[in-house]
């Protein structure tokens, strides 16, 4: 048991408008003996239609259901506010449930928890009376995760950017409560930390992580997000900008999908990559990296290794400018399938495969012009039409023909156009006989030179032909 102070909050308006200078009361009851402890009890004037009472007797090991009373000056039907707690409480806002029924919506969900807020700027902590609500925000995760949120209750924590500007959260966290869902408002939340270490450690199944900034502190060798012996983790919508160790460490854990996340600037520390998975005394099966941006890694793009590594799917990833390669795959790892990667200017190469029975298909690799003088002169040479490739493209003459089908050899070392020659000095050409020795040579039209020379024997066979096509 623990008694603190819980700060009890009500919305009124009035036809819709926020309602300002009411005399609202609140009555708390304690449900498992239905005793009324609070009587209409007058409530504080916050402004903008909230009014707040400070429950100092607040059991943190019981159940109370609270109904709020704006009074009879109110509409029926905005008059009263009613809410309860079974285990933690449940702040009913307007707005929490929008943000409700829009979490209900997302894909794969079998159920919907409590939704928490974490403002860094604004929350305070649990010890002082702030419970995650949309107005009473804790300002840390940490602190939100150990005291409110429920394992495997499929909770949701939303983090708020309580500046109008870019927000930062300096916190390391251990996520050890399954099933849990942190959501954030995309680059305009910075998540990092102080001191040497990992910023994120997820330890336990269903963890899904989505839409903010991400980045180690400049020393140490820690990761960005380290996942270890946890299932069917998501990391979506993550901008992972600088880290000393690895961007994101996937280690025995199976399901893991990374996706839609920008990793720039990991591995600083010398010993990092990009995305790292290995089995580490387990399995990591079945993960998939795909359509995530991955650039100027200390190490590998994607290093994927480790005896107990199989059907990872690696696909629609641009990888560049990496001091090792883009992607490699290990001496272990088995039916890796690496498609549509875009992968080029990485150090070492843009793919080393060691593994067994991986599939590479439709990869595309190619090289970056570091001076613009020199891409000026490729786009030139591929795309300028000089009058020369015009005359490449016309219809070769007749008589480029012809020469080419004379030239062609007919038999032994006889071009077609020497074969003729012959021929014709034979059909038309003046012929000399002699007895002895019995000899035929027939000559060529212009009377030049013997096209043909044939000895022969008394009988007529033939013993000797010299053939002249020049």
């Amino acid at each position: 048991m623990s008694i603190i102070t819980e700060k009890i909050t009500a919305f009124f308006t009035n036809t819709g408008v926020p309602a300002t200078g009411l005399s609202p009361t609140i009555r708390i009851r304690e449900l498992a003996g239905d005793t009324l402890v609070i009587t209409d009890a007058a409530m504080t004037e916050v402004g903008d239609g909230f009014y707040r009472y400070n429950f100092i007797a607040y059991d943190t090991s019981v159940d109370y259901a609270f109904r709020c009373d704006g009074t009879n000056t109110l509409p029926a039907a905005e008059r009263y506010i009613s809410f309860n707690t079974h285990g933690q409480r449940l702040n009913i806002y307007h707005s929490d449930r929008n943000a409700a029924l829009i979490e209900s919506q997302r894909s794969g969900h079998t159920w919907q928890g409590n939704i928490f807020y974490v403002d860094p700027v604004n929350g305070d902590t649990h010890a002082n009376g702030n419970r995650g609500g949309r107005f009473d925000p804790y300002d840390s995760i940490q602190d939100c995760h150990d005291n409110a949120v429920t394992d495997s209750n499929h909770d949701v924590i939303i983090l708020v950017s309580g500046n109008a500007g870019p927000t930062t959260l300096t916190e390391d966290v251990v996520l050890s409560k399954r099933y849990l869902f942190i959501r954030g408002p995309g680059r305009d939340f910075l998540w990092t930390r102080t001191g040497a270490g990992d910023t994120i450690q997820v330890t336990v199944d269903g963890i899904e992580l989505d839409g903010f900034q991400l980045a180690t502190a400049g020393v140490g060798s820690g990761d960005g997000i380290q996942v270890s012996g946890a299932d069917f983790v998501g990391m979506r919508n993550i901008y992972i900008n600088g880290t000393r160790g690895h961007g994101i460490h996937i280690s025995n854990s199976t399901y893991a999908i990374i996706e839609n996340c920008s990793l720039d600037g990991t591995g600083q520390g010398g010993s990092g990559h990009g995305i790292n998975i290995d089995p580490a005394g387990g399995a990591s099966n079945h993960c998939v990296i795909r359509n995530n941006h991955i650039a100027d890694v200390g190490g590998n793009g994607i290093w994927i290794q480790g005896g107990s590594v199989a059907h990872s799917l690696i696909q629609n990833n641009s990888i560049h400018d990496c001091t090792g390669w883009g992607i490699l795959i290990g001496v272990g790892p088995t039916d890796s399938f690496l498609s549509g990667n875009r992968i080029g200017n990485n150090v070492n190469g843009d793919i080393s495969d060691s593994g067994t029975d991986t599939v590479d298909i439709n990869n595309r690799q190619w090289e970056i012009e570091t001076d613009a003088a020199t891409r000026a002169a490729a786009d030139i040479a591929e795309h300028n039409t000089t009058q020369a490739d015009i005359a490449a493209l016309n219809d070769p003459s007749a008589a480029t023909i012809a020469a080419a089908v004379w030239a062609e050899v007919a038999e032994g070392a006889l071009t077609y156009e020497e074969l003729m020659r012959i021929i014709l000095s034979v059909l038309a050409g003046k012929a000399t006989a002699t007895q002895s020795p019995s000899r035929v040579r027939y000559r060529d039209i212009a009377d030049e030179k013997d096209r043909v020379d044939v000895l022969h024997s008394d009988d007529g066979d033939r013993t000797s032909v010299t053939l002249d096509g020049s």
